[in-house]
């Protein structure tokens, strides 16, 4: 014997065809509508009937629409430069939303997906490529969602549309607004960062190894003491080396030694790492810049103010 009469289950069960509506939740509808007034339940079937015979896709951009073509195509004010690219025709108002895009739109009408029998064939995208030979686009921003299907929609319409000549970009994605770090996975966490870094503009230029060395000696050097023996033991060093070149092992071993002292004593001043112990460049900069530094000493200083108040 059934629990409800014959109409009451026949409606039951077309709402839980509806996403997201099961049993329980087709019920309560059911019931809701049937204690309703009469005209209110009516109006809702009036509605359900009017945009099933009133509503289609547009011929352009495949955006449900009611007139052909829709308010975005038939729109004088907005940009035929962009074009947006997105899955269904509901991610349209979520770029709307935003206020800040003033191109047209195309809906694919899904995402490429192979387990489910979904590819380039069952999308809208030949007519995508048709609406780029007219040449009036110049960049495609492809805002497929955050998935695997997604991404390999993306991927695929970059692929097939630069070729043309056209900009592709996709949407960024990261870190929504108002979330905690601290729940964020990985992969948005990468995918933020590399956004970000995208963004930052490169204000300086990099540093080159020698200038690198040199600032790192200017940084290391400020005692007075340092100075003076570096200024000594670096030479006596380097003639050391020269000496033992020369095969006057003794004594070039002897000033190898002696101005070695002199610097490890420098760095026990500054509270440093000698230059030894820092690779061979570092050390041969040092020459480089002790000269530097009595230049300074005897014809003022390159990096003193040169304002006038």
């Amino acid at each position: 014997m059934p629990d409800f009469a014959p109409s009451v289950t026949r409606l039951i069960d077309e709402l839980k065809r509806l996403p997201g509506i099961g049993q329980k939740t087709a019920q309560r509808l059911a019931f809701y509508l049937l204690r309703v007034d009469k005209g209110q339940a009516l109006a809702l079937s009036d509605a359900i009937r009017e945009a099933r015979e009133k509503v289609r896709e547009c011929s352009i951009c495949n955006n449900i629409t009611d007139s052909d073509p829709c308010l975005f195509c038939s729109s004088t004010t907005r940009s035929k430069n962009m074009i947006c690219v997105v899955e269904e025709a509901t991610n349209i108002q979520a770029v709307e939303k935003t206020r800040q895009f003033n191109g047209l739109y195309h809906v694919l009408g899904g995402a490429l997906s192979p387990l489910q029998g979904v590819g380039p064939d069952q999308l809208k995208i030949r007519s995508l490529i048709e609406r780029l030979k007219g040449g009036t686009v110049e960049e495609i921003i492809v805002a497929t969602n955050p998935t695997a299907e997604g991404e390999a929609t993306s991927v695929y319409l970059s692929k097939l549309i630069k070729p043309l000549g056209v900009r592709v970009t996709r949407i960024a994605m990261g870190i929504p607004v108002g979330s905690d770090l601290e729940y964020a996975d990985e992969v948005t966490m990468m995918k933020a960062m590399a956004a970000g870094a995208a963004r930052i503009p490169a204000t300086t230029r990099p540093m080159s190894s020698f200038d690198h060395y040199m600032a790192q000696y200017d940084h290391e050097h400020t005692n007075a003491w340092n100075k003076i023996l570096h200024g000594i033991g670096i030479p006596v060093i380097i003639a050391g080396i020269i000496l033992a070149a020369l095969t006057f092992w003794r004594t070039g071993l002897g000033l190898f030694v002696g101005g070695w002292i002199l610097l490890f004593a420098g760095h026990r001043i500054e509270g440093n790492k000698p230059a030894f112990f820092q690779g061979l460049v570092y050390f041969l900069v040092g020459p480089v810049w002790i000269a530097k530094e009595l230049k300074d000493a005897l014809f003022g200083s390159s990096r003193r103010s040169t304002t006038t108040p």
